[in-house]
């Protein structure tokens, strides 16, 4: 389930979901999952994926608190980010702003480009493309940077292979720890709960790169970014240093210049500030409106 850009609700209904527990729970194949979908009223608008064994195919049915449609290609893959791609949604004024105004589109494509330069789809491979912390084409757009597939935030990443009932769920930090293998089958055969069940063998090893190299310097510049919102907020002055160390932290996120261009702002200091603006225009911004957001503060 992937949240799309919709209407402010005005009234309460269905959650999004109990509706995507509701078609796992009662659907057996992608016919009875629309048909769920369609009886409910949901107040938020989204994607769902669903992917069915049966059928092998998946669709995506797209919601919003008045309509309704499903999206399917022939095309492979299917690709699911924050956007809607059906017929009644992908040429609607909101939709529009919303791909162009996002990150949405922008990590669409790196899926798609990823998925394309791999010949042979692998859990290996769907496991990097979960762990993926560039822009297109590889380009390095900072840790933590909204237009990544991993911002290293995410609380657990799935693979799933529904002909096979075979599940990897991640372990922490985000995506970076191992990926145990559930074998489902043997899950729902299982009459001893007393124990964990999980498949050794198959097991995806963590990534030591990210751990060894990146893992502190995620830590180091989130707990850096809150001492300066709060220096903004209760006019601290921050030592050269510590402005010098910050920047080093994450040299490609265009949020380090532009947070110390909000702080300069605050203190006064505007060519400082107007020079660390410019600064986080050179790098790659996640949403349009934020860039606009950036170049109205030069001005």
């Amino acid at each position: 389930i992937n949240a799309a850009k919709g209407d402010v609700p005005t009234s309460s209904s269905t959650p999004i979901s109990i509706l995507a527990r509701e078609i796992l729970q009662y659907s057996s194949n992608l016919e009875e999952a629309v048909k769920i979908a369609y009886s409910r009223k949901t107040f938020v608008s989204e994607s769902i994926l669903v992917a069915s064994a049966s059928d092998k195919r998946a669709i995506i049915i797209e919601k919003t608190p008045d309509e309704m449609d499903v999206y399917s290609t022939d095309k492979y893959p299917l690709i699911c980010t924050n956007h809607f791609q059906s017929s009644i949604f992908e040429n609607r004024e909101e939709n529009l702003e919303n791909i162009k105004y996002s990150d949405s589109k922008y990590r669409f494509d790196i899926v798609d480009e990823l998925l394309s330069s791999n010949a042979k789809h692998t859990v290996p491979m769907a496991v990097s493309i979960l762990r993926n912390r560039y822009g297109k084409d590889g380009v390095d757009v900072g840790l933590g940077n909204e237009m990544s597939l991993n911002q290293s935030i995410a609380h657990h990443s799935v693979v799933f292979k529904p002909d096979s009932l075979l599940m990897w769920v991640s372990t922490a930090p985000w995506q970076s720890g191992k990926y145990v293998c559930y074998d489902l089958n043997e899950v729902f055969n299982n009459d001893d709960f007393s124990k964990e069940i999980y498949d050794k063998s198959r097991e995806i090893p963590m990534d030591t790169t990210f751990m060894v190299r990146d893992y502190q310097l995620v830590l180091d510049y989130r707990s850096s970014v809150k001492k300066i919102q709060h220096s903004i907020r209760d006019n601290v002055t921050l030592s050269s240093d510590f402005i010098a160390e910050f920047q080093e932290l994450n040299p490609n996120n265009y949020y380090t210049y532009r947070l110390l261009g909000d702080y300069y702002r605050e203190v006064e200091e505007n060519d400082i500030s107007i020079t660390f603006y410019k600064k986080s225009l050179e790098k790659e911004i996640p949403q349009l409106s934020e860039r606009m957001n950036i170049e109205k503060l030069i001005e």
